[in-house]
């Protein structure tokens, strides 16, 4: 089955509106079978590309947008391992390849294997090397560690896991799993660029196996530490600290394709998830310090990780109906956490909860507020982006929840998309996790059950939204061309200090006209003032290219906090026209 197939097939199995190419408006409530607000489906791909009848299921989901191709991609999570997927055109996404788990048999499906730059000759179970490891654990520790410990120091694994979860620093993805053994799994994904006849299978770039299995990956962009949490394993860790789950800490910055171990956070035992960041919030006495948010089974601990060798415990808070402290993630700004918790809702007998925690000061934090949904489903995995929380509630689905109220205490539900048609009851079916961060505005949302798969969607949210349209002839170099970009004020009632940017890769602007406002060529600027919703107005941009791959980007901002900055940028290619 060739490339071309297998990607038809992802688009075939909604029926036949998708068999078409269209894409799946919500309309009343619906998209299709499934209960929807404000959301659209764009395609669907089932978990059965990976391999029908196999077992494979569904958990994490993560992305990556390529720097050189700008392509987006989709990092699947499954049971047996991870499969890539473009979805630039979310409308027909092309399954790339897969990276079978260590020890896992490749997917029951005809693909060749991809031999690319940094890979091992067997993407199976093998020792690897152990960059980093300061005391030489990883090779001389196993009479330490006992006996039941050494199969994790020479890379021994077994079976395949319903958990994984991958995240992404500088063109790596970063994998930990459940499975017996698995270690730290480094996958290069500059390698997706390379591929010319997908799919293939891919071979493992780097495995770290100074710890076995492990439960989540939190990676801190801006630093480049990659945290493994949840691993009762971590032999590295030293004899005595291998079973506490705590996060094993590593130092991707200076080698993504081998991170280096550079201490364990022992301070408060088991670490199921986190978020860490480098902290700007209002709490000055932490400005700049690198902080992680963890969530330790039955409290938020707040920990200072700043020196690796000697991280410090800020807070540990406990509340009022914990049941299992499952994930959380910063609002913008940083006062406000969101919390979800696994079991409360079984425990209490309650609908969704969500919890908000006020961190004004992270060493005196108040009981939290806890908001309640409609719905009865557990909530699961959650993200923040721009003023949204993107919620992975198990049977109810995709949740989108806008935080301008979060002071008062108040989530607005503004978008839904329910990937679970038989009800939104309590269970451990559905959605596992999404990911919000494309700049396109794509959201996937990945599922448990092997019969379910990967739904791609593009929510309709927004607030400033700019387009740029296309010209009926592309200029060549030296030749001139107007562009009219439109800019569109979708709420709320009115844009104050509005502001549109614009510059051209490759050639000039010579002359700026808009319909209201004013614009300056040295500053690359127009000023458009206060802007009244849905009333669009448009910048004329006279350009005179000096190359044929030109590029126009414009982007476009006011003094309100916008809902959705994908909406707000917008350019034109040189080889044709490109609008998100």
């Amino acid at each position: 089955m060739n490339a071309r197939t297998l990607s038809l097939w992802a688009v075939l199995s909604l029926g036949a509106a998708a068999a078409q190419g269209a894409v799946v408006k919500c309309v009343n409530g619906k998209a299709g079978p499934y209960d929807c607000k404000n959301v659209d489906l764009m395609a669907f791909v089932p978990h059965s590309i990976w391999g029908a009848g196999s077992g494979i299921a569904g958990n994490d989901i993560w992305g990556w947008t390529d720097p050189v191709t700008h392509h987006e991609y989709a990092l699947v999570g499954l049971s047996k391992g991870t499969g890539f997927l473009d979805v630039t055109n979310p409308e027909s996404p092309v399954y790339v390849g897969f990276l079978p788990c260590p020890g896992c048999a490749f997917p029951a499906v005809p693909i060749s294997l991809h031999e690319g730059p940094g890979d091992h000759d067997d993407p199976r179970c093998s020792p690897h090397e152990h960059p980093g490891d300061p005391f030489g654990r990883a090779g001389a520790g196993k009479a330490a560690a006992g006996a039941a410990e050494a199969g994790f120091f020479d890379g021994g694994c077994s079976g395949d896991s319903s958990w994984r979860d991958i995240e992404v620093y500088a063109d790596h993805a970063y994998i930990g799993s459940e499975q017996a053994g698995h270690g730290l799994v480094v996958f290069d994904l500059r390698q997706l660029r390379t591929v010319t006849s997908p799919p293939v299978i891919f071979n493992e770039t780097f495995r770290f196996t100074g710890l076995g299995n492990s439960h989540t990956i939190t990676v801190n962009p801006e630093t480049g530490f990659v945290f493994v949490n949840g691993s009762r394993s971590a032999t590295i860790c030293g004899p005595g600290n291998t079973g506490t789950g705590g996060p094993v800490m590593f130092d991707a910055s200076q080698n993504p394709s081998a991170p280096t171990f550079v201490g364990c956070n022992l301070v408060d035992g088991y670490t199921h998830d986190s978020q860490c960041v480098v902290y700007r919030g209002p709490d000055t006495d932490y400005t700049n310090h690198e902080i992680c948010m963890n969530s330790n089974e039955d409290t938020l601990t707040i920990v200072d990780v700043t020196d690796k060798a000697n991280p410090v415990m800020v807070n540990r808070i406990s509340y009022t109906g914990v049941g299992y402290t499952h994930q959380g993630w910063f609002v913008k700004g940083q006062r406000y956490f969101l919390l979800d918790d696994e079991l409360d809702e079984s425990n209490s007998g309650s609908n969704t909860r969500t919890y908000i925690f006020d961190l004004n000061d992270l060493n005196t934090v108040p009981e939290p507020i806890v908001y309640t949904h409609s719905t009865k489903a557990i909530d699961h995995n959650q993200y923040v982006f721009g003023n949204y929380s993107y919620q992975s509630n198990y049977r109810a689905g995709l949740r989108i929840m806008e935080t301008k109220n979060i002071a008062r205490g108040v989530l607005d539900e503004v978008g839904v998309f329910d990937i679970f048609t038989a009800d939104d009851n309590r269970g451990f079916n559905g959605t596992w996790a999404n990911f919000p961060f494309f700049e396109s505005g794509t959201v996937v949302v990945n599922t448990i059950e092997g019969t379910n798969g990967v739904f791609v969607l593009r929510p309709t949210l927004s607030d400033l939204k700019a387009t740029v349209a296309p010209v009926s002839s592309i200029p060549a170099p030296g030749q001139t061309a107007s562009y009219v970009v439109t800019v569109l004020n979708q709420g709320p009632a009115q844009a104050n200090a509005t502001l549109l940017d614009f510059s051209l890769i490759g050639g000039d602007v010579v002359a700026m006209t808009p319909s209201v406002g004013s614009c300056t060529r040295v500053t690359s600027r127009c000023q458009l003032g206060a802007l009244t919703k849905n009333q669009p107005v448009t910048v004329t941009l006279a350009i005179r290219p000096e190359v044929a791959n030109f590029r126009l980007r414009v982007s476009v901002r006011a003094t309100e906090t916008d809902t959705r900055p994908a909406d707000n940028t917008a350019q034109a290619l040189g080889s044709g026209i490109r609008t998100h």
